[in-house]
């Protein structure tokens, strides 16, 4: 497992890394964004959003995710999203 986090995480880097190029800024910036964003997210009182750092922190293993932790997650999320439902396509919510 710790292979698969490793290897993981350097593709989270690398996402991080292809964003500040793109963008004009630096990997710190980008990296210090994400921690901004976390922080904000993780003190949403939301249903969704606590469901959803509720999810994160549990994957993670910590009560502070990091960058790499909810790049990983997110691109897990909506791999498996596209894996499941291809016809439904990601974002949209079937309704039974």
């Amino acid at each position: 497992m710790k292979a698969r986090y490793n290897r993981s995480a350097v593709a989270a880097q690398n996402i991080m890394r292809q964003t500040a190029r793109e963008n004009g800024v630096t990997y710190e910036y980008v990296y210090r964004e994400i921690e901004a964003a976390i922080q904000l997210g993780l003190s949403s009182s939301e249903p969704d959003a606590v469901d959803f750092w509720n999810d994160v922190k549990k994957k993670a293993r910590t009560d502070r995710p990091t960058p790499e932790d909810v790049i990983m997650h997110t691109t897990a999320d909506v791999t498996m999203r596209m894996l499941c439902c291809p016809s439904v396509g990601y974002g949209r919510r079937v309704l039974h």
